[in-house]
């Protein structure tokens, strides 16, 4: 039995006994009498508990039915978990369900899916099934029913109009019939027979009108058509050696070598047998131009659920995936919906770490999420990317993962060439533009003349990252947060990134009435030198200010009618604009020497997925990238290729790193200092007593498990609450998901006995 469901499990609350009478009135007064028509379930309710509460339902309930039941006082919406189950408290303490609700049972494949995310990811079942299954899906899938109703409802009263009104000619036929033969002058017969002919015509017509609303009804699909792309002979290639892995294949390919192709080539196979496809992305903002070219090979059989779809287009989603084979296209929260027959999964740029869900549980990583995802459906899942995670170079170093090479570009072309400019030097020989360097500003200047297009990344958003004064050194800090406030010169005013809070800008120190002066740069600063710097150009932001404006931004972009586009890191993923040839990173120091031990894998990823973004066609592109440290490691391991990851994996062995141990973040949040410090110490106990092991400063390759903390963050208070982490590294052994199981059980009974319930937040992988 998994850790979440123990011995509690079948008690619910004895004060909610007294809610009893009003759910089955007539089920309350000699249970005994009764138990023959009655079973007790579990039922998961979208609550955070480690036990699953028990009812008594009809015996016609299935596993996996929505049953409508009270807990607490209030009503909820659960699943029938188990049939059958032996309650372990008095009958006449059990509560029966309110009704069986006429929703989508969940199949056994969802609950098979929970199962697993609730026991990796150490989160009950209940937190898995709000995660799948929020209110608003809820409320979807009612709409739907209703909608569904109504229509049904509407057909058949056309239909029993219809057939009324066939029912009536025909008895107007009859009559006239009749009278045909009992009549004797041409004249009267020709007109009958003119008059029975129009009514067989009405007759005729309205036969057709109910064979339409027949078909309606049954909800015939229209036949599928698919435009499979042309692939070239090493596309071809891979897509074969693809189609006959079992598993799960890393299909490692540079950037511009056409792995969508292949994607939309063996998702067509899958679609032709009447299976569905499910196309993962990391994020909203790669779906714009995928859905384009999806929509063009698959037509209306290409579904999208991603956090922005409206409710209307969630509840179409839902109502096609009962219908027949479709290709969906999403985000993480995709994995969860209602599959009929999956038989492929796609999981595009499986190195993001936006595949990761940071802010409630369960914290899943979707690309792994979906490899369990494949196993229970018993379907091929590509990972694909041109700088994969060494996670699953490692995966496929050990055997579990296909590892499948792609080298060759769709289009001729090479490499874009790569230039490291150093800051420091060229400040020397005034060299520097403000935040451009000369080499920088004539490259761009070369590319706008040759009528090509340009990025600049800073991933900085705002004007200045921080404000200081003058006068008195001060620097205004957020009240809620233990960071300094930006300064966002377009809206005049200085905000938090973290909470959200905004005061105007005056430009005034608060403390000592001196000038504040920003420090440091970001998207908005960068921008207002580019159009000092180059004043013909079209030249256009997208980062977190103007976010809701970013699918505007980017088609305008690949249809050129922007010359210079600055961002933050978004670019850097999966795009492809046909006139973007330069690719330039301002200050590209800020993401390395973070403490971080995967600071220089992610660098190296951007850095690689950008340099693919330029020049993917026949011209060869040029990536510019400015930095004080033109040594690092990270800049000539540009063109290594793997040879950097197996010394990254090396290192990371030597160390006790991931993906050679799991890592267990533990988060503690209080509004009180001094609590959460002797809380998080009491805590860090608890789990180490589990463990059978001691807190340390360091990891200890040879320890089965090392705890490290509880330590602040860099980052120490977020939103008023102070902060405090706890380290688990553990070994990929055959204790390590007891040893996980150990390390739940420690912090389910520690909020327990502590009464700290709401406050500590188990994080598992963190990335």
């Amino acid at each position: 039995m998994c850790h979440w469901f123990n011995s509690r499990q079948h008690h619910l609350q004895a004060s909610d006994n007294i809610l009893r009478p009003f759910l089955f009135p007539n089920f309350i007064l000699n249970l005994a009498d009764r138990m023959e028509d009655f079973i007790c379930i579990s039922v998961i309710l979208p609550l955070k508990l480690d036990w699953i509460p028990c009812y008594y339902a009809p015996k016609d309930v299935k596993r996996g039915d929505r049953v409508s039941v009270r807990f607490s006082g209030k009503l909820y919406s659960g699943v029938v978990y188990e049939l059958g189950v032996t309650p372990q408290v008095q009958a006449n303490k059990i509560l029966s369900i309110n009704k069986i609700e006429p929703l989508t049972p969940i199949s056994e494949q969802e609950l098979n899916l929970w199962k697993f995310a609730a026991s990796y990811y150490l989160c009950s079942l209940g937190e898995v099934y709000k995660y799948a299954y929020p209110s608003t899906r809820t409320e979807d899938e009612l709409k739907t029913i209703r909608q569904e109703e109504r229509k049904e409802a509407k057909i058949d009263k056309t239909k029993q109009l219809t057939e009324a009104k066939i029912q009536k000619l025909k008895d107007r036929k009859f009559a006239k019939e009749d009278k045909l033969r009992k009549a004797r002058k041409d004249t009267v017969k020709e007109k009958l027979f003119g008059e029975i002919s129009q009514i067989d015509k009405e007759i005729r017509s309205l036969s057709e009108v109910l064979l339409q609303i027949e078909k309606d009804a049954e909800n015939s699909l229209d036949i599928m058509t698919i435009n499979r792309p042309s692939l070239s002979k090493a596309q071809a290639e891979v897509a074969q050696k693809i189609a006959a892995s079992s598993g799960v294949s890393l299909l490692d390919g540079i950037s511009g070598s056409g792995k969508t192709e292949i994607y939309i080539s063996l998702a067509a196979d899958e679609l032709e047998k009447g299976r569905s496809v499910l196309y993962l992305l990391p994020d909203n903002l790669l779906s714009s131009q995928i859905e384009d070219r999806l929509h063009l090979a698959f037509g209306e059989s290409l579904l999208v659920y991603g956090p922005r779809t409206s409710s209307y287009a969630r509840r179409q989603v839902l109502s096609a995936l009962k219908t027949g084979p479709h290709i969906i296209l999403g985000t993480k929260k995709a994995l969860f919906l209602p599959f009929q027959d999956l038989g492929l999964i796609v999981v595009d740029e499986e190195h993001e770490p936006l595949y990761k869900e940071m802010d409630r549980s369960p914290r899943i990583n979707g690309r792994d999420v979906a490899v369990m995802l494949g196993k229970i459906w018993e379907c091929s899942v590509i990972l694909g990317s041109a700088t994969p995670s060494l996670e699953s170079l490692y995966n496929c170093k050990t055997g579990k993962y296909n590892h499948i090479s792609l080298d060759k570009r769709y289009y001729a072309g090479e490499n874009a060439d790569l230039e490291i400019i150093d800051t420091i030097a060229e400040k020397r020989k005034n060299g520097m533009v403000g935040l451009f360097s000369r080499k920088l500003i004539a490259r761009i200047k070369d590319a706008l003349g040759s009528g090509d297009q340009a990025v600049i990344l800073r991933n900085r958003r705002s004007y200045s990252p921080i404000l200081q004064c003058e006068d008195c050194g001060d620097m205004p800090s957020c009240p809620n947060c233990n960071v300094t406030l930006s300064y966002n010169r377009e809206a005049n005013r200085m905000e938090c990134h973290y909470c959200g809070h905004t005061e105007t800008y005056t430009g005034v120190c608060g403390k000592c009435g001196g000038h504040l002066s920003p420090l440091g740069s970001g998207t908005q600063k960068v921008e207002e030198e580019a159009k000092e710097i180059f004043p013909e150009a079209r030249i256009a932001r997208l980062d977190g200010d103007n976010a809701k404006d970013a699918k505007k931004i980017l088609n305008a972009f690949a249809r050129r009618e922007i010359d210079i586009l600055i961002s933050t890191q978004a670019l850097s993923k999966g795009f492809d604009f046909e006139g973007l040839t330069l690719a330039a990173v301002i200050q590209a120091d800020s993401m390395l020497g973070l403490d971080d031990f995967r600071a220089d894998e992610r660098a190296l990823q951007f850095l690689r997925q950008l340099r693919g973004r330029c020049g993917r066609r026949e011209k060869r592109g040029i990536m510019v990238i400015q930095t004080s440290r033109p040594t690092h490691p990270a800049y000539s391991a540009i063109d290594i290729g793997n040879d950097f990851a197996a010394s990254q994996l090396d290192e990371r062995k030597t160390f006790g790193y991931p993906p050679y141990t799991r890592i267990v973040r533990i988060t503690i949040k209080d509004g009180n200092e001094s609590r959460l410090a002797k809380l998080a110490g009491k805590l860090t106990f608890a789990i180490s007593t589990s463990l059978k092991t001691s807190p340390s400063i360091v990891p200890d390759p040879m320890r089965p498990a090392s705890i490290i903390g509880p330590y602040a963050p860099a980052i120490d208070r977020i939103s008023g609450d102070y902060i405090r982490h706890i380290r688990i590294i553990l070994k990929r052994d055959n204790a390590l998901q007891s040893n996980k199981a150990k390390i739940y059980e420690a912090v389910i009974g520690f909020e327990k006995d502590c009464s700290y319930g709401g406050h500590i937040y188990i994080d598992v992988d963190p990335v």
